[in-house]
């Protein structure tokens, strides 16, 4: 749930980051649900968005700050 205290600039850290200027490999962290994104884009325009998988199919989450 959002509250007054959520702050749109804060919710996703970088975790990991692997490429260049036109095909990129990030790793991003949701702080308020501790759900782990891999974001892929390419040059051309392509762009794609997945959650992080654990080996047995379960969503990769890490722990969450208290303050979410």
């Amino acid at each position: 749930m959002l509250t007054e205290k959520y702050n749109p600039n804060d919710r996703f850290e970088y975790v990991y980051s692997q490429g260049g200027n036109y095909d990129k490999v990030l790793v991003l962290k949701d702080k308020m649900t501790g759900v782990h994104y891999l974001v892929a884009s390419s040059g051309d325009g392509g762009m794609g968005i997945t959650p992080l998988l654990n080996t047995d199919g379960t969503v990769f989450t890490t722990e969450i700050e208290e303050t979410w």
